[in-house]
């Protein structure tokens, strides 16, 4: 069995990712900015994992950091930091997520933006003195169990094929 990867929209990308970027910068209405979703970590994770060569490139990734941080008016790196590492892990993991079930790609979702949200969150302590916003951490696990839903949404760009 393999998984072929099928052509993927150039704009389509863009246009979830702009949308992520509006979304992660200036947040949700009715929501504070401790429990508003990192839509666009979610995103970019998304088209990595499922782009294969047409995925997000470094560059763009950092930069999307850099203006995430920028319009937040978060520390300068914590996002592009956190973005690339995503990028990293879904290159490194992207055959293995095509080939799991939505249940086990979900739990892979919520721990791997977890564990990158409680780095984050020590590099800001250490250096800074901050404490470690415990609800933040919950809303951001609870938010990583949308995956099934941003993956409804930008739609599935694979198929599995016997052989």
């Amino acid at each position: 069995m393999s998984v072929l990867i099928q052509r993927i929209s150039n704009t389509k990308m863009t246009v979830s990712i702009v949308i992520g970027l509006i979304i992660s910068s200036f947040g949700l209405p009715g929501l504070s900015s401790s429990t508003a979703p990192d839509c666009l970590a979610l995103i970019i994770l998304y088209w990595a994992m499922l782009g294969g060569d047409h995925g997000p490139r470094l560059s763009t990734v950092f930069v999307l950091g850099m203006v995430v941080d920028f319009l937040g008016g978060q520390i300068v790196g914590i996002h592009a930091l956190k973005y690339l590492c995503l990028v990293a892990l879904a290159v490194q993991f992207s055959s293995r997520f095509r080939m799991s079930a939505r249940l086990n790609r979900t739990v892979f979702v919520v721990l791997t933006v977890l564990a990158l949200e409680v780095i984050s969150q020590g590099l800001v302590s250490l250096y800074f003195g901050a404490s470690m916003d415990m609800g933040r951490l919950v809303a951001v696990a609870a938010w990583g169990m949308t995956w099934s839903l941003v993956e409804f949404i930008l739609e599935k760009n694979y198929s599995r094929v016997d052989r």
